[in-house]
C-alpha cells in the first residue's frame, strides 16, 4: 500500500462540522498535513488557495506549536503554501508553492517563489542533516 495516497475516496470527501465546538472565542482549527522527525523535529503545513489567507486564529496555533515544541529542545516549523487547484480535483500537497515559513521567530518568505513544498521540505532536512532515507536524525 503506497503511504499517503488516498484509498477511500468517499471518506476522504467527508467535511467535520465544528459548530458546537466553541469555548468563548476558542473553534477548532486544523491542520493540513504534519511531520515527525524521529520525534526531534516536527513540521507542519497549511494548504491554502492562492490568494487566501491564513487566518489569526490559525496562524496562532501554529506559532505556538511550533514555538512549544521548540522550547521543549526540538525543531519545529511551520510552513504555508498555496494552490491554484479547480475544487473538483485533488490537490496535490508535493506541488504546492510554498508562501512562508515560521521558524520560531518570524514568519519570513521563500528566497524562491517558485519552491515547490516536497522541494523546500527535502531542503529544510538536508540543512538539518537529517539523512537521506529520513530513518533517522544524523
Amino acid at each position: 500500500m503506497e503511504r499517503g495516497k488516498i484509498y477511500n475516496r468517499q471518506r476522504a470527501n467527508q467535511v467535520t462540522d465544528f459548530s458546537g465546538m466553541r469555548w468563548s472565542n476558542i473553534t477548532p482549527t486544523d491542520i493540513d498535513g504534519a511531520l515527525d522527525f524521529g520525534g526531534k523535529i516536527f513540521v507542519y503545513f497549511e494548504l491554502k488557495s492562492s490568494g487566501k489567507e491564513l487566518p489569526t486564529g490559525q496562524r496562532l496555533h501554529l506559532e505556538r506549536l511550533v514555538n512549544n515544541l521548540i522550547k521543549a529542545g526540538c525543531q519545529a516549523y511551520a510552513i504555508v503554501a498555496e494552490h491554484n487547484t479547480d475544487s473538483n480535483d485533488d490537490i496535490i500537497a508535493a506541488d504546492c508553492l510554498m508562501r512562508e515559513f515560521y521558524d520560531g521567530n518570524n514568519w519570513r518568505k521563500p528566497g524562491n517563489e517558485h519552491l515547490r513544498l516536497k522541494n523546500a521540505i527535502d531542503g529544510l532536512l538536508q540543512f538539518l542533516g537529517v539523512s537521506e532515507q529520513y530513518g533517522g536524525i544524523e
